[in-house]
């Protein structure tokens, strides 16, 4: 399963056309989900003050949904370095060499 995923994954990086689209996708759906979770947050803690026993499953729902918060955003962030790595043109980035001043190391 997580072999499929790692393989699409890297596939929409390599491509700077899915990779730019996937960025913009992935920034709604981070954004969507951090709102999510920030609303199931506060629910739990309200839930907590009125009943302090009964919000086990509710603490687990709000765990996951910041877990699934934080992915996105993970992704989120490696798809921006990679895109930042290859530059405008979709090439690999260069590293210009270092100038040896004279008398210098």
């Amino acid at each position: 399963m997580f072999k499929n995923n790692d393989q699409e994954f890297a596939e929409i990086a390599a491509d700077p056309v899915r990779r730019r689209a996937a960025i913009a996708d992935l920034a709604g759906r981070r954004k969507t989900s951090s709102i999510c979770a920030g609303v199931a947050s506060a629910g739990l803690i309200v839930a907590t003050i009125a009943n302090p026993q009964g919000t086990g499953v509710l603490a687990g729902c709000v765990a996951g949904l910041w877990a699934i918060a934080f992915k996105f955003d993970t992704d989120l962030r490696l798809l921006r370095v990679v895109d930042r790595l290859h530059g405008d043109a979709g090439l690999p980035a260069t590293i210009a060499p270092l100038e040896h001043t004279p008398g210098g190391t």
